[in-house]
């Protein structure tokens, strides 16, 4: 595929790189970092709100006959958001939310008063994280 590039005013090859950005990449390096971590995160972000793990989950399902899946990583990365607001703001001190197994006890030990109580956090926690991830993408 060809390319127009407006700096130097040229057609360019798919896999020929403008002397204009060559010479850019020379004079400050550490843009070939910033570039590769650019990509790293949108290939994470793509992963995460697509449903593309799943496609690949049936691919191995079909090989080694599990029931693997992903249906809904948003919904599931968004949870863990929740939970994590959980451990380090409404019950930083308790710590009933660092890990699972805490977190199981917990809810098995609860009174209806407490149930209720965490069901209201639940609600604030999600809707500061929704919040939060809508105004990252309005960025």
């Amino acid at each position: 595929m060809v390319y127009y590039c407006v700096k130097c005013k040229k057609t360019h090859e798919k896999d020929e790189l403008c002397p204009h950005i060559q010479r850019q990449i020379k004079e400050n390096p550490a843009l070939l970092g910033e570039a590769a971590n650019f990509v790293n995160i949108a290939g994470q972000y793509r992963l995460v709100t697509s449903q593309s793990l799943d496609g690949m989950a049936n691919a191995v399902n079909k090989v080694v006959g599990s029931n693997l899946h992903f249906e809904g990583t948003h919904q599931f990365t968004r949870d863990i958001q929740v939970f994590n607001r959980l451990n380090v703001e409404a019950y930083k001190n308790a710590g009933y939310f660092r890990s699972p197994e805490l977190a199981k006890q917990y809810l098995d030990n609860a009174t209806k008063g407490q149930i209720n109580g965490l069901k209201a956090k639940i609600v604030g926690s999600g809707q500061e994280i929704d919040w939060l991830r809508m105004k990252q993408g309005d960025i």
